[in-house]
């Protein structure tokens, strides 16, 4: 009955893997992040995080520190890649025992491996092309499933290949001393 959902995750991957390439070495800035400019509005937050708490009272009102909003990015970048990896998954396999479990280890595998890699983040430019490209392929191979069955070992193959590819050539590029 919801079949339909497939073609929906995989134009969502689709997507996600389009807006990722095009804001590929586009500098970032909070200042003008609308949700944080939105939760600014409606909630009154501190600059001060001398506390090292998610909330601070100054003359007895309530505020809210910026370890809070960076919480909330967190969590909410979290609940993003779950919804991402489970669309990702359905293209390998509709048993949701294995994509429920494979996304739980997911998740938790990843914290630990951020920080394991949180030092090595600025030598692995070219990781983003080779992500933006795996996610529109996968979102691409679920939409034209019915149209054409990928034999898993070269699906499988291809986004093993690109990731290495695109490693690989991070490390060549931002070798020190060059």
């Amino acid at each position: 009955n919801f079949a339909w959902v497939y073609y929906i995750f995989g134009a969502f991957l689709v997507y996600t893997g389009w807006m990722m390439y095009k804001n590929i070495g586009q500098e970032t800035s909070l200042e003008d992040n609308k949700t944080i400019r939105w939760l600014e509005k409606r909630l009154p937050i501190t600059q001060d995080i001398s506390s090292g708490k998610f909330a601070k009272r100054i003359d007895g009102k309530l505020f809210f520190t910026p370890l809070l909003i960076t919480l909330l990015f967190i969590e909410v970048s979290d609940i993003v890649f779950a919804v991402d990896s489970v669309a990702a998954s359905f293209a390998y396999s509709r048993d949701p025992f294995i994509i429920f479990y494979a996304n739980i280890m997911a998740i938790l595998g990843l914290r630990s491996l951020y920080f394991v890699l949180a030092n090595l983040i600025d030598r692995f430019y070219y990781l983003k092309h080779g992500l933006s490209f795996m996610l529109v392929f996968i979102g691409a191979k679920m939409i034209f499933s019915d149209v054409y069955k990928m034999p898993i070992w070269m699906s499988l193959g291809t986004i093993v290949l690109v990731i290495l590819i695109s490693v690989f050539y991070s490390f060549y590029k931002t070798k020190p001393g060059k």
